[in-house]
């Protein structure tokens, strides 16, 4: 592909194809320290977030809130940390 071209295929997610066929991924709100962890465990577990959510009575947007940080949630924090057994965020 000649220069950069942009195709999005969603609102917040924006793939960059470069030159050399090279991806990156851009999004408007970075992920956090705690969403990272969070994501790592999910993969580990082989699970999605939807389904996640939908087995322990989470709301999806306030794990999104929890990824991209844009909202506290205290609670559902300190239970997603339990559930998912990430002690460094149990706080």
């Amino acid at each position: 592909m000649i220069g950069n071209r942009y195709r999005s295929y969603s609102h917040m997610v924006r793939y960059t194809f470069s030159k050399q066929g090279v991806i990156s991924l851009n999004r408007k709100q970075p992920v956090t320290s705690f969403g990272w962890a969070i994501k790592q465990r999910l993969a580990e577990l082989q699970m999605d977030q939807k389904t996640f959510c939908e087995c322990y009575g989470i709301p999806p947007s306030r794990l999104s809130n929890l990824i991209n940080g844009t909202r506290k949630a205290a609670r559902y924090r300190k239970q997603v940390a339990e559930l998912l057994d990430i002690p460094e965020y149990f706080q």
